[in-house]
């Protein structure tokens, strides 16, 4: 009992930026939007959006007719999402901005954003697995200013959208909940996303326990719609 307590108390000295460490024991596979556990040896089952959001749609129109327009748009909306992340990501860590070819528009917005700024990012595109859930997930990235921690999720999207404010915090909740579990006396102050169009970027706060809640509401429910063996 005495080695946990001390490894608590070690591990509470460390500072956030050299307490966070990318999971080698996990790899996500782009293509097919899953995740592999390496330490165990198989797929993971579920994923934090999965549970958060209704992405069983998702799967069925991806899988449909290429010609079918309801592929196209989410296609689309994927093609866009990897690009500006991958943009996003390579600026928080050179500085520099990457050519994201027709979503440049959305780059520029994001990173000319007047919020982001004295803001240092901690960690990006950070891949995350809890083996108690079977569940894996990807955070966009961690920021931290004045020693306030804080979770974001970038979300692209078209000028004329609304903002789903239940399904992003559900989803920022699950990455709450695996780093809660993953780095104890890691302290998240609050949860944030940024919605980014190619004609503006905003961003609204949410409470990191509002958002735990919300996934730990839409996980019990998922598991209940799941079949059982």
């Amino acid at each position: 009992m005495v080695q946990p307590v001390l490894k608590v108390l070690e591990l509470m000295k460390l500072k956030p930026k050299e307490l966070i460490k990318p999971d080698l024991t996990v790899e996500f596979y782009e293509d097919i939007h899953r995740y592999y556990d390496l330490k165990q040896k198989h797929w993971v089952k579920y994923s934090v959006t999965e549970i958060a959001s209704d992405s069983s749609y998702l799967n069925k129109v991806l899988k449909r007719d290429d010609n079918d327009p309801d592929k196209q748009k989410i296609s689309e909306s994927i093609k866009r999402g990897n690009a500006v992340h991958e943009a996003v990501e390579h600026w928080f860590k050179t500085g520099e901005v990457l050519d994201a070819g027709d979503y440049r528009a959305w780059v520029n917005q994001f990173i000319n954003y007047p919020n982001l700024k004295g803001w240092e990012c901690l960690a990006s595109e950070l891949v995350l697995i809890d083996r108690r859930y079977n569940t894996a997930g990807k955070l966009d990235f961690l920021l931290e200013k004045d020693d306030r921690l804080v979770l974001c999720d970038l979300k692209t999207k078209n000028p004329k959208f609304t903002k789903d404010h239940v399904k992003v915090k559900s989803q920022l909740g699950g990455y709450v909940s695996i780093l809660h579990h993953k780095y104890p006396t890691l302290n998240i102050d609050s949860c944030r996303v940024y919605w980014v169009t190619p004609e503006k970027c905003t961003a609204d706060e949410y409470s990191t326990i509002d958002c735990v809640d919300l996934f730990t509401s839409a996980r019990r429910q998922f598991r209940e719609t799941q079949p059982s063996f």
